[in-house]
């Protein structure tokens, strides 16, 4: 099994705060609209610096291996076919608890969205195809296997879900979040590669992104 340390995980999250402030100050003090967007730098950061620590971890440059140790492992077919079906699952979920159960106006949501993109090609590179996969590296990947060397697979999950519920920074998805997550958690161990889950994940931004599309009336 991958033998990510503890200390490992507290330097990726004290590089990834302190880097990402360091970021966020350049573009509001020297580039007030950076193209394309600031979460498109954010997101390579926070590649750079997983690739980077896995580097130092195993002090081995090989991209494949660095890969590899992050969790891009084969995987039977069978669990690609659970990623859609639990993708197509997570979404009518979603939709469910926020218009029916907390009687949510996604329309305001999509208008919202809409107006923080302008383009929406990079929006929908940058949200649906890119976040997914750095978001499974990292929690997925680094962060679920240090934690499952400390604690069991479900405590493991049952935490790293909560951290990906907060960091959305949005209550109302909080519950939708939790329980996507640690369905992507139960996938990343029992397929023992992330790359199910980061189809599960990209289906289910995707699913979102034409919804609305189609609320804001754009297809």
């Amino acid at each position: 099994m991958t033998q990510f340390k503890f200390i490992h995980l507290l330097l990726i999250i004290a590089l990834i705060f302190t880097l990402g402030i360091s970021l966020l100050w350049f573009f509001q003090t020297y580039v007030p609209e950076p193209f394309p967007s600031v979460e498109s730098y954010s997101i390579l950061l926070i590649y750079l610096i997983m690739v980077s620590i896995t580097v130092a971890v195993f002090k081995n440059t090989n991209l494949m291996f660095i890969h590899q140790q992050i969790g891009f492992r084969s995987f039977k077919l069978k669990y690609i076919y659970i990623a859609v079906l639990a993708s197509i699952s997570i979404w009518a979920f979603d939709y469910f608890y926020q218009s029916q159960f907390l009687v949510n106006d996604l329309s305001i949501d999509a208008y919202g969205w809409r107006g923080k993109n302008n383009n929406l090609t990079i929006a929908f590179i940058s949200t649906v195809v890119f976040a997914p996969i750095i978001e499974e590296m990292l929690l997925r990947g680094i962060f679920l296997q240090t934690a499952n060397q400390y604690l069991s697979k479900f405590w493991s999950a049952f935490i790293i879900s909560l951290i990906f519920a907060a960091v959305h920074l949005s209550w109302v998805d909080a519950v939708p979040l939790f329980m996507a997550s640690m369905f992507y958690a139960w996938l990343r161990f029992k397929s023992n590669s992330i790359v199910p889950a980061i189809i599960a994940h990209i289906l289910n931004n995707c699913f979102t992104f034409i919804y609305y599309l189609l609320l804001i009336k754009v297809i």
